[in-house]
């Protein structure tokens, strides 16, 4: 996951707008269906960063089709 901030955006959570993957040939390919994920912004962290919640990855066989 790869989310750009910048030295003047404001701290606070915000919300995914869209997911892509990038294939091994270096093109960039949006999910057609996206979770709900957000991150939070933070100034100056006290500890390191952390991911809050479960994540999973796994392929679950019959739900994409590839071809």
């Amino acid at each position: 996951m790869r989310a750009p901030v910048y030295e003047d955006d404001p701290s606070g959570r915000y919300n995914c707008k869209e997911l892509a993957a990038q294939t091994a040939g270096g093109k960039r390919v949006l999910f057609a269906d996206k979770p709900d994920l957000n991150f939070a912004v933070a100034l100056e962290p006290s500890r390191p960063p952390h991911i809050g919640g479960a994540i999973s990855l796994v392929f679950q066989e019959g739900m994409f089709h590839i071809g």
